[in-house]
Protein backbone atom coordinates (compact mmCIF):
# COMPACT_ATOMS: atom_id res chain seq x y z
CA UNK A 1 0.00 0.00 0.00
CA UNK A 2 2.71 2.39 0.96
CA UNK A 3 4.70 1.31 -2.08
CA UNK A 4 1.79 2.15 -4.40
CA UNK A 5 1.37 5.56 -2.83
CA UNK A 6 5.05 6.24 -3.22
CA UNK A 7 4.97 5.21 -6.89
CA UNK A 8 1.92 7.37 -7.59
CA UNK A 9 3.52 10.32 -5.86
CA UNK A 10 6.66 9.87 -7.94
CA UNK A 11 4.65 9.67 -11.17
CA UNK A 12 2.63 12.75 -10.29
CA UNK A 13 5.82 14.59 -9.46
CA UNK A 14 7.34 13.66 -12.84
CA UNK A 15 4.23 14.77 -14.70
CA UNK A 16 4.18 18.03 -12.75
CA UNK A 17 7.84 18.64 -13.57
CA UNK A 18 7.23 17.91 -17.25
CA UNK A 19 4.25 20.26 -17.34
CA UNK A 20 6.19 22.95 -15.54
CA UNK A 21 9.00 22.55 -18.07
CA UNK A 22 6.59 22.87 -20.98
CA UNK A 23 4.81 25.85 -19.51
CA UNK A 24 8.04 27.54 -18.60
CA UNK A 25 9.66 27.19 -22.03
CA UNK A 26 10.96 30.41 -23.67
CA UNK A 27 8.74 32.33 -26.05
CA UNK A 28 11.56 33.98 -28.08
CA UNK A 29 9.65 37.25 -28.19
CA UNK A 30 6.56 35.79 -29.90
CA UNK A 31 4.32 35.59 -26.83
CA UNK A 32 3.82 31.84 -27.36
CA UNK A 33 5.96 29.17 -25.79
CA UNK A 34 7.88 26.73 -27.97
CA UNK A 35 5.63 23.74 -27.25
CA UNK A 36 2.42 25.58 -28.09
CA UNK A 37 3.94 26.99 -31.25
CA UNK A 38 5.13 23.54 -32.26
CA UNK A 39 1.66 22.06 -31.76
CA UNK A 40 0.09 24.90 -33.73
CA UNK A 41 2.51 24.34 -36.60
CA UNK A 42 1.75 20.62 -36.63
CA UNK A 43 -1.96 21.41 -36.71
CA UNK A 44 -1.52 23.82 -39.62
CA UNK A 45 0.46 21.24 -41.59
CA UNK A 46 -2.06 18.50 -40.90
CA UNK A 47 -4.98 20.71 -41.88
CA UNK A 48 -6.33 19.78 -45.32
CA UNK A 49 -8.55 22.80 -45.66
CA UNK A 50 -7.05 25.24 -48.20
CA UNK A 51 -6.51 28.73 -46.95
CA UNK A 52 -8.12 31.02 -49.49
CA UNK A 53 -8.29 34.73 -49.26
CA UNK A 54 -11.15 36.95 -50.20
CA UNK A 55 -12.29 37.51 -53.74
CA UNK A 56 -10.29 40.03 -55.76
CA UNK A 57 -12.30 43.08 -56.69
CA UNK A 58 -11.49 43.56 -60.37
CA UNK A 59 -12.08 47.05 -61.69
CA UNK A 60 -13.07 47.59 -65.32
CA UNK A 61 -10.50 49.20 -67.60
CA UNK A 62 -10.98 52.88 -68.30
CA UNK A 63 -11.74 54.10 -71.79
CA UNK A 64 -8.98 55.24 -74.12
CA UNK A 65 -8.01 58.88 -73.82
CA UNK A 66 -8.82 60.58 -77.11
CA UNK A 67 -8.34 64.20 -78.13
CA UNK A 68 -11.37 66.40 -78.04
CA UNK A 69 -10.63 67.96 -81.43
CA UNK A 70 -9.66 65.48 -84.15
CA UNK A 71 -9.83 67.94 -87.05
CA UNK A 72 -6.19 69.11 -86.70
CA UNK A 73 -3.97 66.18 -85.81
CA UNK A 74 -0.16 66.24 -86.02
CA UNK A 75 1.42 64.58 -89.01
CA UNK A 76 2.54 61.00 -88.40
CA UNK A 77 6.23 60.57 -87.81
CA UNK A 78 8.33 58.93 -90.48
CA UNK A 79 9.64 55.55 -89.47
CA UNK A 80 13.38 55.55 -88.92
CA UNK A 81 13.73 52.43 -91.04
CA UNK A 82 12.48 54.37 -94.06
CA UNK A 83 15.08 57.14 -93.87
CA UNK A 84 18.44 57.23 -95.62
CA UNK A 85 20.27 56.93 -92.30
CA UNK A 86 18.91 53.41 -91.74
CA UNK A 87 21.37 50.74 -92.91
CA UNK A 88 20.28 48.51 -95.73
CA UNK A 89 20.20 44.78 -95.10
CA UNK A 90 21.80 42.35 -97.58
CA UNK A 91 18.39 41.04 -98.57
CA UNK A 92 17.13 44.55 -99.30
CA UNK A 93 20.27 45.34 -101.29
CA UNK A 94 19.84 42.20 -103.37
CA UNK A 95 16.19 42.97 -104.04
CA UNK A 96 16.97 46.58 -105.01
CA UNK A 97 19.74 45.57 -107.40
CA UNK A 98 17.51 42.99 -109.04
CA UNK A 99 14.76 45.57 -109.50
CA UNK A 100 17.21 48.06 -111.02
CA UNK A 101 18.57 45.37 -113.34
CA UNK A 102 15.05 44.47 -114.45
CA UNK A 103 14.24 48.14 -115.12
CA UNK A 104 17.31 48.49 -117.32
CA UNK A 105 15.72 46.02 -119.73
CA UNK A 106 18.95 44.24 -120.57
CA UNK A 107 20.35 47.25 -122.44
CA UNK A 108 23.71 46.96 -120.73
CA UNK A 109 23.46 50.38 -119.09
CA UNK A 110 23.08 48.91 -115.61
CA UNK A 111 26.31 48.76 -113.57
CA UNK A 112 26.16 46.84 -110.30
CA UNK A 113 27.73 48.64 -107.31
CA UNK A 114 28.83 45.26 -105.99
CA UNK A 115 31.60 45.24 -108.57
CA UNK A 116 33.94 47.38 -106.49
CA UNK A 117 36.82 47.06 -108.94
CA UNK A 118 36.63 47.93 -112.60
CA UNK A 119 39.49 47.36 -114.96
CA UNK A 120 40.30 50.62 -116.69
CA UNK A 121 43.50 52.25 -117.81
CA UNK A 122 45.60 49.27 -116.75
CA UNK A 123 44.86 49.66 -113.01
CA UNK A 124 42.02 48.91 -110.63
CA UNK A 125 39.44 51.64 -110.09
CA UNK A 126 36.76 51.53 -107.43
CA UNK A 127 33.17 51.76 -108.63
CA UNK A 128 30.96 54.53 -107.23
CA UNK A 129 28.75 53.66 -104.29
CA UNK A 130 25.99 56.07 -103.26
CA UNK A 131 26.17 54.93 -99.64
CA UNK A 132 29.93 55.44 -99.35
CA UNK A 133 30.34 58.80 -101.02
CA UNK A 134 32.73 59.79 -103.82
CA UNK A 135 34.97 57.40 -105.70
CA UNK A 136 38.22 56.83 -103.84
CA UNK A 137 37.00 58.57 -100.71
CA UNK A 138 36.86 56.60 -97.46
CA UNK A 139 33.70 56.28 -95.44
CA UNK A 140 32.87 59.35 -93.39
CA UNK A 141 34.30 62.03 -95.70
CA UNK A 142 32.05 64.83 -96.99
CA UNK A 143 30.38 64.09 -100.29
CA UNK A 144 31.82 67.29 -101.82
CA UNK A 145 35.39 65.94 -101.82
CA UNK A 146 36.78 64.45 -104.97
CA UNK A 147 39.17 61.54 -105.12
CA UNK A 148 42.29 63.73 -105.10
CA UNK A 149 40.99 65.91 -102.26
CA UNK A 150 40.05 62.86 -100.20
CA UNK A 151 43.49 61.37 -100.75
CA UNK A 152 45.16 64.65 -99.76
CA UNK A 153 43.04 64.86 -96.62
CA UNK A 154 43.93 61.28 -95.74
CA UNK A 155 47.65 61.97 -96.18
CA UNK A 156 47.40 65.11 -94.04
CA UNK A 157 45.76 63.13 -91.24
CA UNK A 158 48.43 60.44 -91.48
CA UNK A 159 51.16 63.08 -91.29
CA UNK A 160 49.58 64.58 -88.17
CA UNK A 161 49.36 61.13 -86.58
CA UNK A 162 53.02 60.36 -87.35
CA UNK A 163 54.32 63.72 -86.14
CA UNK A 164 52.46 63.69 -82.83
CA UNK A 165 54.05 66.21 -80.50
CA UNK A 166 53.35 65.95 -76.75
CA UNK A 167 53.62 69.74 -76.47
CA UNK A 168 50.79 70.43 -78.92
CA UNK A 169 47.15 69.45 -79.00
CA UNK A 170 45.78 68.69 -82.47
CA UNK A 171 42.36 67.23 -81.69
CA UNK A 172 39.77 67.64 -78.96
CA UNK A 173 39.96 63.92 -78.24
CA UNK A 174 43.53 64.38 -76.98
CA UNK A 175 44.04 65.28 -73.30
CA UNK A 176 44.81 68.91 -72.44
CA UNK A 177 48.43 69.96 -72.23
CA UNK A 178 48.11 70.62 -68.48
CA UNK A 179 47.39 66.92 -67.92
CA UNK A 180 50.61 65.91 -69.67
CA UNK A 181 52.89 67.82 -67.30
CA UNK A 182 54.38 65.53 -64.61
CA UNK A 183 54.37 66.57 -60.98
CA UNK A 184 57.52 67.84 -59.34
CA UNK A 185 58.13 64.62 -57.39
CA UNK A 186 57.78 62.33 -60.42
CA UNK A 187 61.06 60.60 -61.49
CA UNK A 188 61.01 62.04 -65.02
CA UNK A 189 63.91 60.94 -67.22
CA UNK A 190 65.04 58.20 -64.84
CA UNK A 191 65.04 55.10 -67.02
CA UNK A 192 66.32 52.90 -64.23
CA UNK A 193 68.68 49.99 -64.62
CA UNK A 194 68.77 48.44 -68.07
CA UNK A 195 67.86 44.83 -68.65
CA UNK A 196 71.33 44.09 -70.00
CA UNK A 197 72.92 45.22 -66.73
CA UNK A 198 70.45 43.13 -64.73
CA UNK A 199 71.19 40.05 -66.83
CA UNK A 200 74.95 40.54 -66.45
CA UNK A 201 74.57 40.83 -62.67
CA UNK A 202 72.46 37.66 -62.52
CA UNK A 203 75.08 35.73 -64.50
CA UNK A 204 77.87 36.93 -62.23
CA UNK A 205 75.94 35.92 -59.11
CA UNK A 206 75.19 32.51 -60.59
CA UNK A 207 78.85 31.93 -61.48
CA UNK A 208 79.94 33.06 -58.02
CA UNK A 209 77.54 30.58 -56.43
CA UNK A 210 78.82 27.74 -58.59
CA UNK A 211 82.45 28.50 -57.70
CA UNK A 212 81.65 28.47 -53.97
CA UNK A 213 79.80 25.17 -54.34
CA UNK A 214 82.71 23.62 -56.21
CA UNK A 215 85.15 24.86 -53.58
CA UNK A 216 83.26 23.27 -50.69
CA UNK A 217 81.89 20.28 -52.61
CA UNK A 218 84.49 19.21 -55.18
CA UNK A 219 82.63 16.00 -56.09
Amino acid sequence: MHVRLAMRAAMLGGVAMALSGCLGSPTYGTGTDATTQFLNDIGDVASIRPQQGGDIAYQPRPDLVQPTDTSALPAPQTALSRTQAWPESPEETRARLRAEADLSGGTGSFSSPLAQREVGGGRGREAPNPRRGPVGGPVGLPSGLSGAEAQADYRARQEIARSADPTTRNFLSEPPLEYRQPIATAPVGDMGESERTKERRRLQEAQRGQSLRQRWLPF
